[in-house]
Formats: structure tokens, sequence, C-alpha cells
């Protein structure tokens, strides 16, 4: 748990710090934006599969050691360069596209290690990792909030050290037992997908986890931003707000969820939690005060909270355990890969196109779709 809230401590200022450097320092573009704020995403695509592939084939202790490190050392460099003025748009893309390809190896690694800790009943660790994941995050964004009296560079070092700590944290702890031998010989880098693609229930989840890649994600990375700025007239500090408002309604979402012991119909969770998510992000672009803004957000991520535990409680079920963390890499490889190549662009244009308001209709109500044929195809398969 340290060292997934040091990662996602650090998400949390990523997400504002990056957001404030392009759109209140450099003030670029929608598109520009969009474009930036994929490059941290599409190498998940690229690299994904390989990450899960090496997790299950190493030590995953000591690869998330190695990589925390390498992202402290990232994070460093940029704190330098913006502390010497040379903040830049290519500057900002070579980091993104860095910390991408990270990730790329970190989360698979990281969610295939849980399945080694946590024993057999996985549904509380995943409530505990996601409450963790969101708790961290919060903190990250509003800790980031000090941006607006501070630069950005000190909060990257900052960033550094707390990436340090996790590796830290990861080397203390007890090193789990190897994992099992693959069935097929190494080299398999497909053998996650075509598990989840012949699971019905692995497969109808996968959807929807590129679904939210597209449509919700993309807002909450660009489409936000601009409304903070164009529509609000905002700056650092309530990106900072909305950034953390989405994380506390996912704490509130797991601590809910942990109380209950876990949820009983995992794909019909989901389902449910989507269409009151579509709802809460289309009802954010009625013209609301900033403050019903921030409530909409804290909706938003309450539904998604559901969304998250249920799904990767059932892809951590449905696993097989020679192939975890390449299917759990798919997951991933969905989320931000269908966010990088997709989500991030298609906000950028909409909100060119229509303002962030009328993007946020128009994404809302493509989910509400793409969740009515997820539960036709299911209910065929059934």
């Amino acid at each position: 748990m340290l060292g997934v809230g040091s990662w996602f401590g650090c998400f949390g200022l990523h997400g504002v710090l990056f957001s404030t450097l392009l759109v209140v320092e450099l003030q670029e573009s929608a598109l520009r934006v969009g474009a930036a704020q994929s490059a941290i995403l599409v190498p998940a695509v690229a690299l994904m599969l390989l990450g899960g592939t090496v997790a299950d084939r190493t030590d995953r202790r000591s690869l998330l050691v190695r990589l925390h490190i390498a992202a402290s050392v990232l994070a460093t460099l940029l704190g330098a360069a913006l502390l010497a003025g040379w903040l830049s748009y290519p500057l900002l893309l070579a980091y993104a596209i860095g910390m991408g390809v990270l990730q790329a190896f970190v989360n698979p690694t990281r969610d295939a290690l849980l399945s080694e800790v946590a024993g057999p009943d996985l549904a509380k660790p995943v409530a505990q990792m996601t409450l963790t994941q969101w708790s961290s995050q919060a903190t990250g964004a509003l800790t980031a909030s000090a941006a607006r009296w501070l630069s950005a560079g000190p909060f990257f070092f900052l960033q550094a050290a707390v990436l340090a700590a996790g590796a830290i944290s990861y080397q203390g702890m007890t090193r789990p037992a190897a994992p099992p031998r693959p069935s097929r010989p190494p080299g398999q880098l497909t053998d996650g997908l075509r598990e989840v693609l012949r699971t019905p229930e692995l497969l109808a989840t996968w959807i929807l986890v590129c679904g939210v890649g597209v449509l919700f994600i993309g807002p909450f990375m660009v489409v936000f931003p601009l409304m903070v700025r164009d529509v609000y007239l905002r700056g650092a500090a309530e990106i900072a707000f909305v950034s953390a408002a989405f994380p506390i309604g996912t704490i509130s979402g797991s601590l809910v969820v942990m109380r209950r012991g876990g949820l009983t119909d995992l794909m019909t969770g989901q389902r449910r939690a989507l269409c009151a998510a579509a709802l809460t992000l289309i009802a954010t672009s009625l013209d609301l005060p900033f403050w019903g803004v921030l409530v909409g957000v804290y909706l938003w991520g309450l539904c998604g909270s559901v969304f998250m535990i249920a799904g990767r409680t059932l892809f951590q079920l449905r696993a097989s355990a020679a192939n975890r963390g390449r299917v759990l890499a798919t997951y991933t490889m969905g989320l931000m890969g269908a966010a990088g190549l997709l989500g991030a662009p298609l906000s950028a244009v909409l909100a060119s196109e229509f303002g962030p308001q009328g993007a946020l209709v128009a994404l809302g109500s493509t989910m509400l779709v793409l969740v009515g044929a997820v539960t036709r195809y299911s209910r065929t398969q059934s």
C-alpha cells in the first residue's frame, strides 16, 4: 500500500502540475493540450503487453524498485529544467513520454504483485488498493494547488522524493513466492489478450474499460482544465480542486464498498455505475456555479469507484495464474491506451469545436449508448 500510495500520490501531483504548465503557463490550445496529455498514455498501447510479460517472468518486487528509481530521476531532471527556466512544449512532451514508458511496466507489475500478497479473498484487498490509490492521488492534487504561490519546479523534486520512498517500501517488503511458470514458452506477449477475448465476462468488462478510457479519462485530463480556464476563468488552484474532487469521490465510494463487504454482481455493478457516471458528467455541463462542478466531479468519482473495484476484482479472479500479469496488462492497456490514442485527442477536438461543456454532453451520451450495447452483448452470451 505504501508503494501504491507513492506512485499515485505523484500521479496526483503530475495531473495538476502538468495541466497547469500547459493550460496556464504556456496557454496552449485545446488540440495541443490533448496531444501532450496523450503522450503519457500512448506508450501504454505500445509497451503494456511487454510490461505484463516482464511482470510474469521476473521478480516483481525488485522490478518495481528499479522503476520507481527511474521515475524519481526523471522527475528530478524536469524540476531542474524548470528552475533553470527551460519550460517549453517539447520538454513537457519528452517528460510525458518517459513517464508513460515507465507506467507501462509499473501498472501490470504492481497489479500482479497484489494477488501474490493479498491471499485468496481479493475483493477487500482490491477495494483497499483502490482506496489507497485515490486517497494518495487526492493528496497529491491538493498539494499541487500551492503552485499558485510557488513555481512548479520544487514540486517535481517533491515528486521525486515520494517516488524514491516508494522504492524503499518495495525494497523492504518480504519477497513473495516466485510466480508460476507459464504453460507456453517465453515470448507470448499476446497470451493475456487472447485470454480476455475468449472469456465473455472479461471481454465485456474490457470493452467498458476501453470506453472509460475514451469517454471519461479524456475529459478528466483535457476538458476539465480547459473548462476551468475558459468557462470559469480560473487558474492552478481551481484545476487542483477539480483534480482532487474525483479521487475524493472515489475514496468515498471505496469506503462504502468495503463496509458492504464487496460487490456481489460485478457486471451489473459496472454497468449501473457507468450509467450514473455518464448522467453526472452531462449534468456538469449545465452552467453550474463552480462549486456545483466540484460536486458533480465528486459524484462522478463516487460512481467510478464502483466500476474500478468491480472491474479489477473480476480481472483478478478470472485471470489464470500463468498469465495474470499479461491479463492485467490488457486491462490497463485498454484503459490508458484508449485514453491516449482516442480519449485525449477526441476530447480536444470536441472541446475545440463545441466548447468544453458541449464536449461533456457528447462524451456522456456516448457512454450511455456503449453501456446499452454491452448489456445486450452480455445477455446474448449468458
